[in-house]
């Protein structure tokens, strides 16, 4: 035993050797980075708590631009497509083909310049950010949407175009295939579409004063009208003159009655929804009412948002009930 101790411990006099200052400022810093990732794991769920419901808003400012850094990589980590809203999803997944096939710089250029945003992961950004930045990438849509502004008819003639293929007039230009673009383009340009002729300016002035508040039940009518007439095209400068003619006449006759529109309560009880993850269910509900792609609630007569409420609590008292059907 004192044989042991005495090559264990150094004899009286003797000093032990003291560890080069470059290892010691290594172990420090192992140390010093170990401890901050640690109070990092233990804050996260406070900053999670405190953070705006918009969590894809631009970072500012030294601290924000700190707190992306710190906690980018492990909300990347956590987030998983099957923790996504479908719609985004979706649109995460079209965004990442992009990076994989070439499309990364200029992903993050764009977030940088256009969205102001640090946040690279496409699961993490919106979705109007991500349906932007596809607009942007695609040249055939950025095309198209330039015809749309020098020749408003050619809306109508796309929207016409689509439905015979037999999809939804009210899809997002990003969700309408390349081909399909590059094709109606292709007719447009060479004549193979017919000539729409559009209402005098007088009639056009007329259909814009009976609906220039978005928020009447003339609004409606006009937005239900070309639902059903105009593929939901509704600029009065972009449709038929017989659209604007017919409504007209139908107005005039009073076939359009007067109706309850939204009101801040209900407007209020809606947001609540979305608020809770409705969103989903909400774009799903408007989708069914046969008009143009609307979102807002007050866009809407009371009654039809009364019954998307009423579905709603119903959904609920089911999922409390215990019972499965």
């Amino acid at each position: 035993e004192m044989g042991l101790a005495m090559k264990l411990e150094p004899s009286c006099g003797q000093r032990m050797p003291r560890r080069p200052p470059y290892t010691r400022l290594v172990l420090a810093t192992a140390a010093a980075t170990w401890l901050c990732g640690h109070v990092a794991l233990q804050l996260q769920p406070v900053f999670v708590a405190m953070a705006p419901a918009n969590r894809l808003a631009p970072a500012t400012g030294t601290l924000a631009r700190a707190r992306t850094a710190m906690f980018g990589h492990m909300m990347a980590a956590r987030t998983t497509y099957e923790d996504l809203d479908p719609e985004v999803r979706e649109l995460a997944e079209r965004v990442n083909e992009l990076l994989e096939t070439g499309g990364a710089r200029m992903w993050r250029t764009y977030c940088k310049t256009e969205l102001k945003s640090q946040v690279f992961d496409p699961r993490r950004q919106s979705v109007e950010n991500l349906r932007s930045f596809l607009d942007f990438y695609r040249p055939d849509l950025q095309e198209l949407k330039r015809l749309f502004k020098i020749q408003p008819p050619s809306v109508y003639l796309f929207k016409q175009f689509i439905f015979d293929q037999d999809m939804s007039v009210n899809s997002q230009l990003t969700d309408v295939p390349p081909p399909w673009v590059r094709k109606f383009l292709n007719m447009y340009n060479e004549g193979d579409v017919y000539e729409v002729t559009v209402a005098s300016a007088a009639l056009q002035a007329e259909v814009k004063e009976l609906t220039k508040d978005s928020t009447s039940y003339m609004a409606w009518h006009w937005k239900k009208f070309c639902f059903q007439r105009s593929f939901g095209v509704s600029m009065p400068d972009a449709v038929p003159a017989e659209i604007i003619k017919n409504f007209l006449k139908e107005y005039h006759a009073g076939s359009f009655g007067e109706l309850a529109m939204t009101d801040d309560e209900l407007t209020s009880q809606v947001n609540e929804v979305l608020r809770a993850g409705g969103g989903d269910a909400w774009r799903t509900f408007v989708d069914e009412q046969e008009v143009e792609s609307m979102r807002n609630p007050k866009r809407f007569p009371a009654y039809i948002v009364r019954d998307f409420l009423s579905q709603i609590e119903f959904e609920d008292e089911d999922d409390n009930s215990g019972f499965t059907p």
